[in-house]
């Protein structure tokens, strides 16, 4: 039994705690001990850690790695909360850069392409210019006549 692969137990309203020799299964690719009635903690071992949650899901007793739900008297990773007077404090209120450099990262692309056209005519005329190249290349030349006739008033 040392050498099996796969192990699939799904479905089969097995109840207790699943036994730490499972853990010795070193060659296990497959596992699936989801929706029973198993309880307690998962065992610690070198093979039953690599698998996910799914392996495991619908038995509500469960708990500890691979899953979410840690075991009663486990200890946490996670700081304790600060006290009432540290979190009304400067405590926590750094600095966003994410949205400082995606605001500066705007305003420079956007001044980039939008400052020379505004202040400078040299620039500005080579973008038009190429803006109507573009336009006589697509439109037909019937209707681009003719907005250019009604938008500066040339009259043939």
């Amino acid at each position: 039994m040392q050498q099996l692969e796969s192990l699939d137990l799904s479905r089969n309203r097995l109840n207790g705690e699943i036994p730490t020799s499972l853990s010795n299964l070193n060659f296990l690719a497959v596992l699936d001990l989801s929706h029973n009635h198993l309880v307690g903690r998962i065992p610690m071992g070198t093979q039953i850690q690599t698998f996910s949650g799914d392996c495991f899901q619908g038995n509500e007793g469960l708990c500890g790695p691979p899953l979410t739900l840690n075991c009663p008297g486990d200890v946490t990773d996670m700081p304790p909360e600060p006290a009432h007077e540290a979190r009304h404090s400067n405590y926590g209120s750094g600095i966003k850069w994410d949205l400082i450099s995606a605001e500066v990262g705007f305003i420079a692309g956007f001044g980039g392409v939008i400052g020379p056209l505004v202040f400078s005519k040299r620039w500005r005329k080579y973008y038009y210019d190429g803006i109507e190249d573009v336009a006589f290349s697509i439109l037909p030349r019937l209707v681009l006549e003719k907005w250019l006739s009604w938008k500066f008033g040339v009259r043939k």
